[in-house]
């Protein structure tokens, strides 16, 4: 499944951003599936697309989970873990179809 994302700057600071983005399908485990690493001069937007590729679990409806962490560069994001808390969670849900 191919997504856009939209994501801006609205400080007149660089800022940092690191997203890790994890699928699950009813009765599986999550499995993590791409992260994300995005800096940001003051009052800059930036548009990323890019591909998620869901496991053969089958098809149906699936879960998708953004956790959003608030870093101060690369290296920061490296060194999270899973364990941290991430500054903002969103919930997604959308079918994927059996190709």
């Amino acid at each position: 499944a191919e997504f856009e994302l939209l994501v801006g700057n609205a400080t007149e600071e660089r800022r940092a951003l690191g997203f890790w983005i994890t699928t699950r399908f009813p009765g599986g485990r999550n499995r993590g599936l791409t992260k994300l690493f995005l800096e940001f001069s003051p009052n800059e937007v930036l548009t990323v697309r890019d591909r998620l590729n869901f496991p053969d679990e089958g098809s149906g409806p699936a879960e998708v989970r953004v956790d959003l962490f608030i870093v101060p560069n690369r290296e920061g994001f490296e060194r999270i873990t899973r364990s941290s808390k991430p500054s903002l969670t969103n919930y997604y849900v959308i079918l994927v179809e059996s190709e």
